[in-house]
C-alpha cells in the first residue's frame, strides 16, 4: 500500500491487525488495533505480551518465528469463519483497552509514577 494519512480509514478497512514489533515497548501498535475493533495476532514480547492473553482476547505468536505467525494467521481465517468466537475475542480486547488505557488513566498512572519517584528522591 501507499502512504496512508488516516490509519483509522486503513483500519477499518482490516479484520486482522499485526504487531510484529520486536520489542513494543507501550503497546500503542496493540491497543490502537483493539480499539479499531480488529482481532490482534501480536508477537509474545514486550507490551504486547502484557496486554494480549492468547485466545482470550487476542493471540500471540512466538517473535522471530515466521511459521508460529503464520499458524497464528491461518487460525484467525479459519475463526473469522465462525464469527462468535471471533467478535468475542475482538470485544473482549476492546472493553480491555477503553477500561486500560485511556487517555486519562495512563497520564494518571505516569504522573502517579513521577510522584512516587519524587517522593523517594533525597536532596
Amino acid at each position: 500500500l501507499e502512504h496512508h494519512d488516516d490509519l483509522r480509514e486503513l483500519r477499518r478497512q482490516c479484520d486482522i491487525g499485526l504487531t510484529c514489533s520486536k520489542k513494543e515497548a507501550f503497546g500503542r501498535v496493540t491497543v490502537e488495533n483493539m480499539l479499531a475493533k480488529m482481532l490482534v495476532i501480536g508477537a509474545n514480547t514486550g507490551g504486547t505480551l502484557e496486554i494480549v492473553e492468547d485466545g482470550y482476547n487476542g493471540l500471540l505468536y512466538e517473535e522471530g518465528n515466521p511459521e508460529s505467525l503464520v499458524n497464528q494467521i491461518e487460525y484467525t481465517y479459519v475463526m473469522l469463519r465462525e464469527l462468535d468466537k471471533a467478535q468475542q475475542m475482538i470485544e473482549q480486547g476492546f472493553i480491555q483497552v477503553i477500561e486500560d488505557f485511556s487517555i486519562k488513566r495512563v497520564v494518571d498512572q505516569v504522573l502517579n509514577l513521577y510522584k512516587l519517584i519524587d517522593s523517594r528522591i533525597t536532596i
